[in-house]
């Protein structure tokens, strides 16, 4: 077809241009041409695709006319050819310049580069928000088991604490129930205690101890022996006469323990032997 709009390729091409770019295609120029070479330079001036693309974040080129080109010099030069794009801007007038050369590539093979390119990108893209998702799920795990165990740390001291009333005497107030784990934090913390303190009598108060069974018994005799080992005096207190009745049927032996009613009455009888 542009072969019959001139007398030669050039003269046709630049016809043909002037015709479409009445339906607003561009101002076509060919500046170079060479049939023996299989190349040539063609320059399009406000492309619509570029006009279309002005207030485009991500302007995307002009694929339509890049096609045509391609397809109108293959035909041209009787075998396969590519066009490279180089868009710019020339006194505020977008530019499309393409320059025309012998290719195998195909199309086909350009838009499976592009879709290949393309799904590479998005795995790379999944693979790295993936890493990020895992990164960020450990640190929060992580954090999260800092958290319980300052919370678990926290718990463990307010449910055992140990306040001294001076250099010598020290109180262990027990609230709630006692299991296996409190059992050994009570230890633990009576002997670190009497230990940094140099503490002689350490009173330990059930008064808030909801049940007192064999277990809770024996928690208590060995807090007690742990804290004679160091030098300490242990006084027991608060206990009730239900708890009483409990120990003495259970058949505890408290005779290496001091024992009084009250917290109150256990402070009296050490201050008086201190």
């Amino acid at each position: 077809m542009i072969t019959t709009l001139g007398s030669t390729f050039e003269t046709g091409f630049l016809a043909w241009g002037r015709a479409v770019g009445t339906a607003g295609w561009g101002k076509f120029e060919l500046p170079h041409f060479d049939d023996a070479q299989k190349q040539a330079v063609v320059v399009v001036r406000s492309p619509w695709e570029l006009v279309m693309q002005r207030a485009a974040e991500h302007p995307w080129g002009c694929p339509f006319l890049q096609g045509k080109i391609i397809g109108v010099f293959s035909h041209a030069f009787g075998s396969p050819c590519w066009a490279s794009e180089d868009i710019s801007i020339e006194q505020g007038e977008p530019v499309v310049t393409f320059r025309i050369y012998p290719s195998t590539e195909t199309i086909e093979s350009e838009v499976k580069q592009l879709r290949d390119a393309r799904k590479q990108a998005t795995e790379q893209e999944i693979e790295r928000k993936t890493a990020e998702l895992l990164q960020a799920n450990a640190e929060r795990a992580l954090l999260q088991e800092q958290v319980i165990q300052m919370q678990a740390a926290a718990l463990a001291e307010l449910s055992t604490p140990l306040i001294p009333l001076n250099d010598q005497v020290m109180i262990m107030p027990l609230i709630g129930a006692i299991d296996s784990q409190r059992a050994q934090q009570i230890v633990t913390v009576l002997l670190e205690g009497v230990a940094d303190q140099q503490a002689r009598f350490v009173i330990i108060d059930i008064t808030g101890v909801s049940v007192v069974d064999t277990a809770v018994a024996n928690v208590l005799i060995q807090a007690a022996r742990a804290v004679g080992l160091l030098g300490a005096q242990a006084i027991l207190t608060g206990i009730r006469p239900e708890i009483a009745q409990t120990l003495v049927g259970l058949g505890v032996d408290l005779d290496s323990i001091v024992t009084q009613s009250s917290m109150q009455s256990g402070v009296a009888y050490a201050m008086r032997r201190r």
